[in-house]
């Protein structure tokens, strides 16, 4: 799946802010190796103070400069820029010596330090900064096809991610609702037969009011008869003993 042009454009953007920001931080790097580089130059130019020509002067500060020159070339991917500068400076210097001694030279010397001074100029003239940079660029190329491929494996990590969540939630989501139906189905049951059940427990308990003297009365009658009949037996056999004891006592009477 390929980056929309929007998305490529900013991280492009913020390739290019943060390469800024690294170019400036090695740009100050460099301007500080180039200042101890100069300082050992001027001590180097204090210690040839004795030189005895102008030309010679120029000479050893050419040499100098191509010194300078070959320690930033190859220490600095923005060589092409430092070393300008540095050639530039150090022209400068050449010609502000020629100039500060320019009444009291000779035509000879004046001849040798315009010499040099042409030698810098078309030096710095043939410098090619693709010289400097067809090095690095194929590296800074295949680190942005990293980085695009990179970025790109990491958006579609990222919407297969969000399928994979998106497809959980619909699952998700249809077995609540599922329940939710399942539950509705079980409310509206228990509030249709709610009214039933009452229905039903009002007609038992009438029914139950109508039947209970009758379920009492057969309860009670079976214990009523048993003991009436117990009665009755006793009460007989009570009759029948007086009745022979009477009967006794008249015999014992009759005789006495």
């Amino acid at each position: 799946m390929k980056i929309p042009l929007a998305e490529r454009l900013f991280i492009k953007d913020r390739i290019l802010e943060r390469k800024v920001v690294i170019g400036e931080v090695e740009v100050i790097a460099t301007e500080k190796k180039r200042k101890g580089k100069r300082k050992q130059m001027e001590d180097k130019r204090i210690k040839r103070k004795m030189v005895k020509t102008d030309a010679d002067a120029a000479h050893a500060q050419s040499m100098e400069l191509l010194e300078l020159n070959t320690m930033s070339s190859s220490l600095y991917t923005d060589t092409d820029c430092l070393l300008g500068g540095a050639i530039v400076y150090n022209f400068n210097m050449v010609r502000k010596g020629a100039t500060q001694k320019g009444g009291a030279g000779e035509g000879a010397t004046q001849s040798s330090s315009d010499k040099y001074a042409n030698d810098l100029k078309a030096m710095i003239e043939s410098l090619n900064a693709e010289d400097y940079t067809e090095e690095a660029f194929p590296v800074i190329l295949e680190w942005f096809r990293d980085l695009e491929k990179f970025s790109t494996e990491m958006v579609d990590a990222g919407l297969t991610y969000s399928k994979a969540k998106l497809w959980t939630l619909e699952r998700e989501n249809a077995s609540l609702r599922a329940k939710l139906e399942l539950n509705t189905d079980i409310s509206t049951a228990i509030k249709e037969l709610s009214p039933k059940l009452d229905e039903f427990k009002e007609q038992n308990s009438r029914a139950l009011k109508e039947e209970l003297p009758s379920i009492i009365k057969q309860a009670a009658c079976p214990e009523i008869k048993t003991s009436l009949e117990s009665v009755n037996q006793e009460i007989a056999a009570e009759v029948k003993r007086n009745r022979v004891e009477a009967r006794s006592f008249a015999q014992v009477a009759l005789k006495s």
